[in-house]
């Protein structure tokens, strides 16, 4: 016998998962850590991803100037 094949390659991430992380990257760089983030956080609307609960989030550092 040989050896099994390998196993498939991953499935991208879906447009929810990617939002979410562009989301949190912004929050992120703004020094806001949401420290929470659960599937109950994200909310799916029409064309956007709202990510909520920032009950425990911690600002890590001031936001940057624009």
């Amino acid at each position: 016998m040989g050896d099994p094949p390998p196993p498939p390659p991953p499935s991208p991430p879906s447009r929810p998962t990617r939002s979410t992380r562009r989301v949190l990257r912004v929050a992120h760089r703004e020094g806001i850590a949401h420290r929470d983030v659960e599937p109950a956080d994200v909310l799916l609307e029409e064309e956007r991803v709202v990510l909520t609960d920032f009950g425990i989030a911690a600002i890590d550092t001031p936001p940057r100037r624009r």
